[in-house]
């Protein structure tokens, strides 16, 4: 990787990425897929940095419901996270400090034969974090990022869902040589409970239908999340493959309706190109392996990183004699 896809694949790794899953899964609130492919661990060079993360996704199902009903159902799940990085100029003892802060955007849309259509579009859970990293030399680095989701209520139809506050945190690991990457992330989110007492509507109708499952408290729970990537950098492009998944640690209420704890692993392909102050990764892949889960979710995401402010390099000033 070279030294510009490196500092800007930072720039997304810092992010302690916002998000929820479709509507028939276990809502790990950082969405696995969302991170995968990027260096997470490496220390960003001082500045202002403009990161957006956009996916779309979903799925189609048919059989039985959790009740002996046959039904056919369909699912989808988009997000937009636009985010704002700031590397300070701040080090202590070799560990620099980023400061982050996101406000994304989700919509879901679902048909069921059995509960009809729904859809919910909205802002959500606001995000603020700081990540502390250090650069070990010869390739490997490390960094560790803590933060929090806000609670957010009047948010289209997402309440009471996300009137929650979660604790964020994750370890990331990044080794580079001879333009070869390897990442590896590891989240935990520990979920408070939901503070709002109000039945189905937005998301929770989406996901349940009305009528069907008649409160939407104790859906978020703690999670362990992870993405993992081999690429290669090869000029201005990057072509790698990827996986990422996420095991229930606490049980939910949907894991009640499904059987159990829920869990997911996926594979993909990943995609990217510098185009010089701009850096897109393309990441297509799907579920091979679920538990406690209706169905697999295909999905594709993107990242785009635009620098926005890096301090001037002092110019060398000559006395003349």
């Amino acid at each position: 990787m070279n030294t510009k896809s490196k500092v800007i694949g930072a720039a997304v790794g810092a992010l302690s990425l916002c998000g929820l899953s479709t509507a028939a899964f276990a809502f790990p609130q950082t969405p696995p897929s969302e991170r995968v492919g990027l260096d997470l661990a490496t220390p960003l060079p001082e500045g202002v940095y403009f990161v957006d993360i956009a996916s779309v996704g979903g799925y189609q199902l048919a059989g039985l419901g959790p009740h002996g009903t046959s039904f056919s159902e369909g699912s989808g799940f988009n997000y937009n996270v636009p985010v704002i990085a700031w590397s300070t100029p701040w080090t202590f003892n070799g560990i620099h400090v980023t400061l982050l802060a996101a406000l994304p955007a989700a919509e879901v849309g679902t048909y069921s034969t059995i509960h009809g259509q729904s859809y919910s579009y909205g802002l959500y859970t606001p995000f603020l974090a700081a990540t502390f990293g250090y650069n070990f030399g010869n390739g490997f680095a490390v960094s560790y990022t803590a933060g929090v989701y806000l609670p957010m209520t009047g948010t289209a139809g997402f309440d009471p869902l996300f009137d929650v506050t979660t604790f964020h945190q994750m370890l990331a690991l990044a080794y580079h040589a001879n333009g070869w990457n390897l990442t590896g992330n590891f989240l935990y989110n520990i979920a408070s409970n939901t503070s709002g007492t109000g039945g189905v509507g937005g998301l929770c109708q989406a996901a349940f239908g009305t009528g069907y499952y008649g409160n939407c408290q104790g859906l978020l729970g703690d999670d362990f999340i992870y993405s993992l990537a081999v690429t290669k950098t090869i000029g201005k492009w990057e072509v790698g493959i990827t996986g990422w998944g996420f095991v229930d640690t606490s049980t939910t209420a949907i894991n009640t309706i499904y059987g159990g704890k829920q869990s997911e692993f996926a594979l993909g392909g990943l995609v990217g190109y510098n185009f010089g102050p701009v850096i897109t990764q393309l990441i297509v892949g799907s579920d091979v392996a679920v538990s406690n889960m209706p169905t697999r979710d295909t999905r594709g995401v993107l990242h785009v990183i635009v620098p926005l402010w890096n301090p001037e390099t002092p110019k060398v000033v000559a006395a003349k004699y």
